[in-house]
């Protein structure tokens, strides 16, 4: 191939490329919308009180095999941004797991026991919103685990 032929496939390539992105993106962010709509349905599924979440974290850790002493459940009155309603970090051995007072239910809590169940918390990298954020959002609706 001389040197106009691989300018031309490249280019072919690089269109291909775009029209995947420009296709796929989209779907991707209907997706992620769509199931973390599933997480507000239904409404009468909300947890209202620390005792009640702290009896569903244990019941879902369970199901997951995952050690509740490895687990400190937080809440938090304030959002990191409009979107959070939960998040977990990893401290040394343990996880700590925020949950908005007002926004508890057992699908959001199986979605962040989820994530220390694949021990993916760490949210500052593109990997965690493409891959670990939705499957933690389908194991939150509909406990597939993947």
């Amino acid at each position: 191939m001389d040197q106009e032929q691989i300018k031309l496939v490249f280019e072919e390539g690089m269109n291909l490329l775009a029209v995947g992105v420009f296709i796929s993106v989209p779907f991707y962010l209907l997706s992620m919308g769509f199931l973390s709509a599933l997480h507000d349905y239904p409404k009468s599924q909300r947890i209202k009180s620390r005792e009640k979440l702290e009896e569903v974290v244990k019941e879902e850790a369970d199901k997951l095999g995952i050690d509740n002493k490895k687990i400190k459940v937080n809440f938090i009155n304030e959002y990191k941004n409009f979107m959070t309603r939960a998040y977990t970090m990893k401290d040394g051995d343990v996880y700590q797991l925020y949950f908005s007072e007002k926004l508890m239910t057992r699908k959001i809590v199986r979605h962040e026991l989820y994530h220390v169940y694949n021990d993916d918390c760490d949210t500052s990298n593109f990997i965690h919103y493409l891959i670990s954020e939705p499957r933690a959002y389908l194991y939150g609706a509909f406990e597939i685990k993947i």
